[in-house]
């Protein structure tokens, strides 16, 4: 389904990016922070960059709902492997 927009490298590049922060997103919400994913623009910077902020919450959301999230984003794009996820299972914030 998605070949169609993936066949220019720009486009590739860009869905790359967003599966990426979104995995990242999705993991650091699982070991119970609230994140924002967000586009800064700074003088001192490139012209794009991105930022995950991350608030550890009081009340940590639903981990076993978002680990079937992170995995069928995993399934649905073919990643086996992903190194914030394998960080943080060495560190025990994963099960």
């Amino acid at each position: 389904m998605l070949k169609p927009m993936l066949q220019y490298g720009l486009h590739m590049g860009q869905q790359a990016e967003m599966v990426t922060d979104s995995l990242r997103a999705l993991l650091l919400e699982a070991c119970g922070y609230e994140t924002k994913v967000f586009e800064f623009i700074s003088l001192e910077h490139t012209n794009k960059n991105k930022m995950i902020l991350a608030v550890k919450r009081a009340e940590p959301a639903n981990p076993a709902q978002l680990r079937v999230r992170i995995q069928e984003l995993k399934a649905f794009y073919g990643i086996s492997e992903q190194c914030l996820e394998t960080l943080l299972q060495a560190d025990g914030f994963l099960g």
